[in-house]
């Protein structure tokens, strides 16, 4: 991990934090490749991790800044393996929203259960604040990253990720209920 001036860091200077997100993007690309992980996965940790060395930044004295480099290639490694961890956790107690969509097939009660379960994420949906709403559809209906959510939304991708999480967190609870 290279050295970084961490006061430019810490103003936000444009140059500085553009090299040290390269240089973290390295380290989470290997992590990402390593669990076979795809874009999506590289832009939401990415989005957390900026989040984190932000809030590590603005709430530490300057000589706790000394590791800084073992402590970002730490945060790094662990908000990988968390992610994927809670993603493959995810994918067994979640339903998938685009298996909720409808495809073309020759039975009628296929379809008629795909539609019922489409109208139930639906109804869900409605029970979301409007924010959460629009995350959800947006990246799910309209295919849309975390970062073109955040352009459309006027808020930051870091923003949209948390708000995408609640909203997941939220939903699985009303499905449960419905």
């Amino acid at each position: 991990m290279k050295n970084f001036d961490i006061d430019k860091l810490k103003i936000k200077d444009a140059h500085a934090w553009e090299s040290f997100l390269n240089e973290c993007a390295r380290l989470v690309h290997r992590e990402v490749y390593r669990w076979k992980g795809t874009e999506s996965d590289f832009e939401e940790i990415m989005s957390e991790l900026e989040a984190k060395v932000w809030k590590y930044l603005r709430s530490r004295p300057p000589d706790s800044w000394k590791n800084f480099g073992g402590w970002v290639w730490e945060i790094t490694n662990n908000a990988t393996n968390d992610y994927f961890k809670h993603k493959k956790r995810d994918e067994k107690r979640f339903i998938q929203f685009e298996d909720a969509q409808i495809i073309n097939s020759e039975d009628e009660e296929d379809k008629f259960i795909q539609q019922e379960q489409k109208a139930r994420v639906w109804k869900a949906i409605k029970y979301l604040e409007p924010r959460k709403q629009n995350v959800i559809i947006l990246h799910y209906y309209r295919d849309l990253k975390h970062g073109e959510i955040a352009s459309i939304l006027h808020t930051t991708r870091n923003n949209v990720y948390q708000l995408h999480k609640r909203a997941k967190d939220e939903l699985y609870r009303i499905l449960k209920k419905l």
